[in-house]
């Protein structure tokens, strides 16, 4: 059953851009052009974030961790974010099937039968403020998220695939990982076990003509088994999340998925029957 709309926080939607679409412009193009290119390189080099290389979400669902994806070719490298860190570290993979079914798949207990099988969308279109994030410092900015920006690790140490020490204390008693830190309010240890198969595609609309910005940002998409799991996550992110600051939720949609069909099949067989 989907929900009654839930006041998930961080939501000003914009219609300016329904039916928007990321630019074809390549993202180190437009910012040579607006002069916001930076000597650190980083979220700025061309390599913010794109998935497939080109800026286009076409073919973005190639890229999705269900079962039998795992076949298809891996990115050598979590991708970056326009925020220059790497986005989907602990995402759910396809070899998970324990978490795929917990977490991704609707099942018996659904009370609508033709969902069965399939999974709820959520997707977002979130613009960042890249130009006040990149006056911060990197201390600073690895503080928000609550990683190294280089490695992708956590700030309490180790690799990229390392789990945070949620509860971690430095010499002065304070916690390593803030307790407003991006990675610790979206973990699963923070939300009663809570997880999505979440994919982030960055995008960018050209230089706003009057402050001379980037427009650019996160189109969010993930999949669940219930809408539940993402309000849970979202109002604690919408409330205490540092990196609110620098982000702002434009657009919300929520989608039902159907299972998927065999020959002889039709699409959407099991709702009409």
């Amino acid at each position: 059953m989907i929900p009654p709309r839930t006041a998930v926080g961080q939501l000003r939607t914009d219609l300016r851009w329904i039916g928007s679409r990321p630019a074809a412009t390549p993202l180190h193009i437009q910012l040579d052009e607006a002069g916001l290119t930076t000597p650190t390189g980083g979220a700025r080099d061309g390599r913010g974030g794109h998935r497939r290389g080109d800026g286009h979400l076409h073919g973005a669902l190639d890229a999705w961790a269900f079962p039998g994806s795992e076949e298809r070719p891996r990115p050598e490298s979590t991708p970056r974010n326009l925020l220059g860190f790497k986005d989907g570290t602990r995402n759910i993979k396809a070899q998970q099937t324990d978490l795929m079914n917990d977490y991704v798949w609707v099942g018996k207990e659904a009370d609508q039968p033709w969902m069965r099988n399939g999974s709820y969308l959520v997707a977002r279109r979130i613009p960042m403020f890249i130009e006040n994030w990149d006056r911060d410092y990197l201390g600073d900015q690895q503080n928000v998220i609550g990683r190294a920006k280089a490695s992708g690790a956590p700030l309490t140490g180790g690799t990229e695939f390392t789990d945070p020490k949620f509860t971690a204390k430095d010499d002065q008693g304070h916690l390593v990982i803030p307790a407003n830190a991006h990675v610790r309010l979206a973990s699963h240890e923070e939300n009663g076990g809570t997880r999505l198969l979440r994919r982030g595609y960055s995008y960018t609309d050209g230089i706003d003509p009057v402050r001379g910005t980037l427009l650019g940002g996160l189109f969010f998409i993930a999949f669940m088994k219930d809408p539940r799991q993402f309000i849970t996550l979202q109002q604690k992110l919408g409330t205490n999340d540092a990196l609110n600051e620098y982000i702002q939720h434009t657009g919300s949609a929520l989608f039902a998925v159907p299972p998927g069909i065999s020959r002889g099949q039709h699409w959407g067989d099991a709702l009409f029957s």
